[in-house]
């Protein structure tokens, strides 16, 4: 959960990391923001490839 200032027109960049450490492939969901309080602002990110984790 992140909270930004939002002015409108103007881009907003946020970046989260996340850790695989069991091997194999996985599949990682598209990143999807919404406002609580401006039900009609959303956004949806690109899908990334399959994330594939090697011992």
């Amino acid at each position: 959960m992140a909270a930004v200032p939002v002015n409108e027109y103007q881009p907003v960049t946020l970046v989260y990391l996340a850790r695989a450490v069991t091997p194999g492939t996985y599949t990682v969901p598209v990143p999807l923001v919404e406002s609580m309080y401006v039900p009609q602002w959303r956004a949806t990110g690109a899908a990334s490839g399959p994330l594939i984790v090697v011992p």
